[in-house]
């Protein structure tokens, strides 16, 4: 009993110090800024907004570079509303999406199941109106090359077959604009919605951080 005490004791430490660990290293790494290159003469706005735990990435429906109703139609939205003019892209784990529409319904096996990352990733697509209305978001101007690359990294998490990106059949929806579409990328501890946004900003060349599973 006396050797089963000791491991358990030696487990419980080991886990606490790890957490301690990530957690310090999180919080530090997330505060070094990695400079980008803004460009002053952009044109192209794009946003990234956040709840607090959760960010997403947020473009234009159309222009001279990219027209996202081809590639995520607004058909796959309950709506199905081609009229609005920004789309926003956020990505995490397939089961936190679908199951945990509110914290209280989080369920530890949920949690530890995306943060282990044995489950799926999944992109969420939500069309919306302007976000200049929003003084929460926080705005970019990028230029062609830089929109450019942000859009090769959006199209690069979603998994794609012949007949183009797949979508989750579900009946959960955050809102009537939305849609879920399958992933190529894996949640987990060290890789999370927020390192997913954070990555995006840094394929624009935009300021970022060395690495980062935070919101802020």
């Amino acid at each position: 009993m006396k050797r089963v005490l000791r491991i358990i004791i030696k487990t419980v430490v080991g886990v606490l110090l790890f957490l301690l660990l990530y957690v310090g290293i999180a919080l530090l790494f997330s505060k070094i800024e990695v400079s980008g290159h803004p460009d002053p003469t952009g044109t192209i706005a794009v946003w990234t907004s956040s709840n607090g735990t959760h960010t997403d990435i947020i473009v234009p429906v159309r222009n001279a570079q990219m027209d996202w109703r081809t590639f995520v139609s607004p058909i796959d939205t309950r709506a199905a509303d081609s009229s609005l003019q920004y789309v926003s892209f956020g990505w995490g784990d397939k089961t936190f999406f679908l199951n945990t529409p509110n914290w209280s319904d989080l369920k530890v096996s949920t949690a530890l199941n995306a943060a282990l990352g044995l489950g799926e990733g999944a992109m969420h697509v939500t069309y919306t109106s302007n976000p200049e209305y929003n003084t929460s978001w926080k705005k970019m101007l990028l230029n062609e090359a830089q929109y450019q690359s942000l859009i090769a990294y959006i199209r690069s998490g979603f998994t794609q077959t012949e007949k183009g990106v797949v979508v989750i059949p579900t009946e959960a929806r955050y809102g009537d604009n939305d849609a879920f579409y399958a992933s190529n990328f894996t949640y987990s501890l060290f890789y999370t919605c927020n390192t997913w946004t954070h990555d995006g900003l840094a394929a624009a060349d935009q300021a970022h951080c060395p690495w980062t599973v935070l919101a802020p």
